[in-house]
C-alpha cells in the first residue's frame, strides 16, 4: 500500500497539525513538536482528546504498512506513550487509553 486516505481529516487543521506532531516523535523519536501541540490551548479540552486519540489510532495502525525507514522505531513508541499519558489532558483513565492505544497495536505487529 502507498496511500491510504486520512478520513479523520476531517477533523480540521488541529487534528492534522497533532498528526503531524505524532507522526513526528513517532520516526524522530522527539517529542518537542508533540508537547507544543498538545500545549495550543484550546477551548474544548475534550475535542483536542479525541483528536490526538484518533491520531495515534491513524498512525500507529498505518505504521504496520509502511517501509522500514517510514516505521516508528521501539523507542519512538516508548515516547510517543510516555508524551500522551504524562500531559495534563489524559488524566487516570484517559492516559491508560491513549498508552494501550499505542502498545496494542504495537502488539499487533510483532
Amino acid at each position: 500500500v502507498k496511500e491510504c486516505h486520512d478520513r479523520y481529516i476531517v477533523c480540521g487543521d488541529k487534528y492534522k497539525a497533532i498528526r503531524e506532531a505524532v507522526v513526528a516523535a513517532g520516526i524522530s523519536q522527539n517529542e518537542i513538536e508533540l508537547q507544543e501541540a498538545l500545549s495550543v490551548q484550546h477551548k474544548d479540552a475534550w475535542q483536542t482528546r479525541v483528536m490526538i486519540l484518533l491520531a495515534l489510532h491513524r498512525e500507529v495502525a498505518m505504521n504496520n504498512i509502511h517501509t522500514d525507514e517510514q516505521k516508528f522505531s521501539d523507542q519512538g513508541h516508548s515516547i510517543l506513550i510516555e508524551t500522551v499519558s504524562k500531559h495534563g489532558l489524559f488524566k487516570d483513565q484517559n492516559a491508560r487509553l491513549a498508552a494501550n492505544l499505542v502498545s496494542v497495536t504495537t502488539a499487533a505487529t510483532v
